[in-house]
C-alpha cells in the first residue's frame, strides 16, 4: 500500500483533535465540506486510514448529529470520488455506513454524483452548505430527495430544487430520461431551516451538467453561483448578494462568481470576477468556457454572438475552442443568418480566415470555418457567388494545409460548380482556385501532365493583365500569375524528368512574374522556384544543376561554403532539399559535416510538421552512406513515427523510412500495426497508383520496389 500523505494524515488527525477538545461547531463546519474536496490519505502511515476513520466514529458516538453528518460526509465522498476513492474509505463505508438512511435510492442505482456549494444567507450573515447531487439514468420521477432531508427545507426551497430540475431540461433537450438525486450535507434538524430559491442557479447548473455528458457528471469545479431560477430558466433576482459574494470567497476561494443580472454588482467583488447571467443558458455558456482571468472576454463574447458585425469584426481574436463550442451547440445562428445575408460582413469574414492562413495559423481559420456550413453557403450564391467562390476556395486551401484529402476534394468540387460564373470577373481568385486543386491531386499522388481549358483561359487573363501593366517582362510584380506558374511547374516536375524541360519554363516564368532581381521585396517568393527546380534536377539525375540551383536558393558561393547550423529552420525549406541533396549525391565532406551537426541535437528534428518527415528519412540515407548504422536507424524510426503520426498524404510515405531500415537488414515483422495504416492510406488515396503494394503483403511488396521508389514518391515528396 502507498504511504499516507502527510497533508491528509494531518487532516483526520486535526478531525480526531476537534472531537477529542469538544470543539463542535468546528467539527461541523470542517464534516459540512465533503471529504472528496479535502485531501484523503490511504495506506499505512502512522495508522491505516481505517483505524483512523473508526477512531472518529466512536468518538462522534455520543452526539447523533455529528455521527450522521460524519457518515453522510463519508458515503458522499466515496459516491463522489467513485473508483477514485481511497480503499480504506471504500471498505469503511460498505462496512459501516447505511445507505439506506441516506439515500432515496441504492449507490448502484445512480451514474455519477458530484456536489455544489451553495450560500445561503440568513439575516445579517451568509453560511456555505454543500449539496450532494446524483444522477439516477434507469429511476423514474424529476427529483428525488431522502425524507429525512426533504423535511428540512421550506416551500420556498423544495420549490427552488424543482424549478432546477425542470430548467435544466429545458436548457438540455433530448437528454435521456431519468432522475436527479439532491440533498444537502448536514444533520437532520428544524423543519424549514432551509430557506429561500437563491439555490436554484447552482443546482440548475449542475443538473444541466449532468445532461449535457449523458450521465457523466460535471467535468471539473463549477463557477461559484447564487441565483433564483425559473422553470423556463430565466434567472431571478436575490437578496443578500454582497454577503453570499464574500461567504464563496471566504470558503472555497477564488472561483467567478456568477449571479443574478437583475441584481447590480457587488461593489467588491473578493472573488476577482463577477459575471451577471440571465438564463440558465447563460450561466451553462459561462461555465463551459470560464478558466481565470477570461470573465470580461466571455461576456465580450456572449454579446459578439448576439451582434453579428462585432463577430465578423473580433472572431480572430477569440479562443478557436470558444468559436467551436459556439458552433456545436447551436449558439451561432445569428451570425450565420446575418454573415450570408450581407456582402460586407461575408467578405469580412473571409477576410479574417485569409489572415489566419497567411499566418498559418490553422487552428484558427478552421474555427471560423466552421462558422459556416458549405450547405448553408451554397444556398447564399445566388446572391453572392463571389464571396461564396472565394469562401469555398479558402476551405480548399485549409483542407490541403492540414492534409484532409476528402475535405479538399469536397470544397474543390463546390467551388468548381462557381467557377464558370466569376473566372472573367475574377482571375486572380480563378487562379488560386486551379491552384489549390492541383495540390489537392498531388496530395492523392494525381499526377497529370496538362493544362485544363479553364486554367488556360485563367493564365490568359493574367498574363495579358501582366503585360499591360508591365510591358518589360520580369519587371514587375503579379502574386497571382506568379503563384500560378509556379504550381504548373510543380505539376510537371511531380510528372517525372520526362516533363523537366516544361517544369523549367514554369518556374522560370513563376520568377519573371514575381519580379526576379528587381522586387527585393518578394525575393522569398521568386527564390522558391530556384529551391522547385533544384529537386526537379535531383529527380533528373542531374546532379551539377541541382547543385547550382541549390547553391543560388541558399545563396552560398559553393556547396562547401554552407553552413547548416546558419540555415534558417522557419521555413525549413532549405533544410529539407540540402538534406535531401547530399542524400542522393552524397560529397563526403559536406555530407558528413551536415550528419555531425544533425547528431548535435540527437537526430531530432529541429521544428514541427512538414517536411521533417522527410528530411529525417534524408538524414538516416546520409548516414548510411557515412557508415553509421546506428545513427540511420535512430533516424529511419524516427520519420516512420512522424510520417504514421500524420494524415495519408505524409502517412504513407512511411514506405520511405522503411525502406531505409530494410536496407539496414531490420526485421519489419515488428512493424504489423504500421503495415495497416499505411496500406489502408495507400488505397484511400490512390489505389491506382499505389497498386504494387496492395492487395498483397505490404513488406514483401516493399522488398520488391525498394530500388524503385522514386516513381511512387516523385519531385518533393521524398
Amino acid at each position: 500500500m502507498s504511504t499516507m500523505s502527510e497533508t491528509g494524515f494531518s487532516y483526520l488527525q486535526h478531525l480526531m483533535f476537534l472531537c477529542r477538545s469538544g470543539e463542535m461547531e468546528s467539527l461541523r463546519a470542517r464534516l459540512r465540506r465533503p471529504l472528496a474536496f479535502s485531501p484523503i490519505p490511504d495506506g499505512e502511515g502512522d495508522r491505516p486510514l481505517k483505524e483512523l476513520l473508526r477512531g472518529l466514529e466512536k468518538a462522534l458516538r455520543a452526539d447523533r448529529d455529528l455521527s450522521f453528518l460524519f457518515h453522510a460526509n463519508l458515503l458522499s465522498s466515496s459516491l463522489i470520488l467513485a473508483e477514485r476513492a481511497p480503499a480504506g474509505l471504500r471498505r469503511f463505508v460498505a462496512e459501516r455506513v447505511d445507505h439506506k438512511r441516506f439515500l432515496p435510492v441504492g449507490p448502484g442505482e445512480a451514474a455519477c454524483w458530484s456536489a455544489v456549494p451553495v450560500a445561503e444567507a440568513v439575516s445579517s450573515h451568509a453560511a456555505l452548505r454543500y449539496w450532494v447531487l446524483g444522477w439516477a439514468p434507469r429511476t423514474p420521477g424529476r427529483v428525488l430527495m431522502p425524507r429525512w432531508a426533504a423535511e428540512l427545507l421550506d416551500g420556498e426551497a423544495r420549490e427552488a430544487v424543482e424549478n432546477a430540475a425542470q430548467a435544466a431540461r429545458r436548457a438540455v433537450p433530448g437528454a435521456a430520461e431519468g432522475a436527479f438525486i439532491a440533498f444537502p450535507l448536514c444533520s437532520p434538524g428544524q423543519a424549514g431551516t432551509i430557506r429561500g430559491r437563491s439555490l436554484g442557479l447552482p443546482l440548475g447548473m449542475a443538473f444541466a451538467a449532468f445532461l449535457h455528458a449523458n450521465g457523466k457528471g460535471p467535468a471539473g469545479p463549477m463557477p461559484a453561483a447564487t441565483g433564483v431560477l425559473d422553470p423556463d430558466g430565466r434567472v431571478r433576482r436575490v437578496g443578500m448578494l454582497e454577503i453570499k459574494a464574500a461567504c464563496f470567497q471566504r470558503e472555497i476561494g477564488g472561483r467567478a462568481l456568477l449571479y443574478p443580472k437583475e441584481n447590480e454588482e457587488p461593489r467588491e467583488c473578493p472573488l476577482g470576477e463577477a459575471l451577471p447571467v440571465g438564463s440558465l443558458d447563460e450561466a451553462l455558456f459561462i461555465r463551459e468556457l470560464y478558466s481565470p482571468g477570461e470573465a470580461h472576454r466571455i461576456l465580450e463574447f456572449m454579446r459578439m454572438l448576439q451582434d453579428p458585425k462585432a463577430f465578423a469584426a473580433g472572431c480572430a481574436n477569440l479562443p478557436p475552442q470558444w468559436l467551436r463550442w459556439a458552433v456545436a451547440n447551436g449558439r451561432h445562428t445569428a451570425i450565420v443568418e446575418s454573415v450570408l445575408s450581407s456582402q460586407k460582413l461575408f467578405d469580412e469574414l473571409i477576410g479574417r480566415v485569409k489572415a489566419a492562413l497567411n499566418c498559418w495559423d490553422l487552428n484558427l481559420a478552421s474555427a471560423i470555418c466552421a462558422v459556416l456550413a458549405p450547405q448553408a453557403v451554397e444556398q447564399s450564391s445566388e446572391a453572392f457567388p463571389l464571396a461564396a467562390f472565394r469562401w469555398f476556395i479558402l476551405n480548399l486551401a485549409l483542407a490541403n494545409h492540414e492534409g484532409d484529402v476528402d475535405r479538399a476534394e469536397e470544397f474543390g468540387k463546390r467551388a468548381g460548380g462557381l467557377l464558370e460564373r466569376v473566372e472573367e470577373v475574377a482571375p486572380d481568385d480563378a487562379a488560386e482556385y486551379f491552384a489549390h486543386r492541383m495540390v489537392a491531386d498531388h496530395n492523392r499522388y494525381r499526377f497529370v501532365p496538362e493544362i485544363p481549358a479553364g486554367l488556360s483561359r485563367t493564365l490568359a487573363r493574367l498574363e495579358t493583365r501582366y503585360a499591360a501593366i508591365h510591358p518589360s517582362p520580369g519587371k514587375g510584380f503579379d502574386r497571382a500569375l506568379g503563384s500560378l506558374c509556379g504550381t504548373i511547374g510543380q505539376n510537371f516536375a511531380f510528372c517525372g524528368p520526362r516533363h523537366l524541360e516544361r517544369a523549367l519554363a514554369w518556374f522560370a516564368k513563376a520568377r519573371a512574374a514575381f519580379g526576379e532581381g528587381t522586387v527585393p521585396d518578394h525575393a522569398p517568393e521568386w527564390k522558391r522556384q530556384l529551391h522547385y527546380a533544384a529537386f526537379a534536377f535531383l529527380d533528373a539525375g542531374k546532379h551539377v544543376e541541382a547543385e547550382n540551383e541549390l547553391c543560388r536558393y541558399l545563396e552560398s558561393p559553393g556547396l562547401v561554403a554552407i553552413d547548416p547550423a546558419a540555415l534558417p529552420r522557419d521555413p525549413p525549406w532549405g533544410h529539407n532539399l540540402l538534406a535531401r541533396f547530399l542524400a542522393d549525391v552524397f560529397p563526403p565532406g559536406p555530407a558528413e559535416r551536415y550528419l555531425e551537426w544533425a547528431a548535435s541535437f540527437a537526430f531530432v528534428p529541429p521544428g514541427a510538421g512538414h517536411p521533417w518527415q522527410l528530411w529525417t528519412y534524408n538524414v538516416g540515407r546520409i548516414a548510411l552512406q557515412c557508415g553509421n548504422p546506428r545513427a540511420a536507424g535512430l533516424c529511419f524510426r524516427k520519420s516512420l513515427e512522424l510520417c504514421l503520426g500524420a494524415k495519408p498524404t505524409v502517412r504513407v510515405m512511411a514506405l520511405l523510412p522503411l525502406s531505409g531500415l530494410l536496407a539496414l537488414g531490420e526485421d519489419l515483422t515488428e512493424f504489423a500495426a504500421a503495415e495497416k495504416q499505411i496500406t489502408a492510406a495507400a488505397a484511400h488515396l490512390n489505389p491506382v497508383h499505389f497498386g504494387a503494394f496492395l492487395n498483397r503483403p505490404l513488406f514483401k511488396a516493399l522488398e520488391e520496389n525498394r530500388t524503385r521508389l522514386a516513381a511512387f514518391f516523385p519531385f518533393m515528396y521524398r
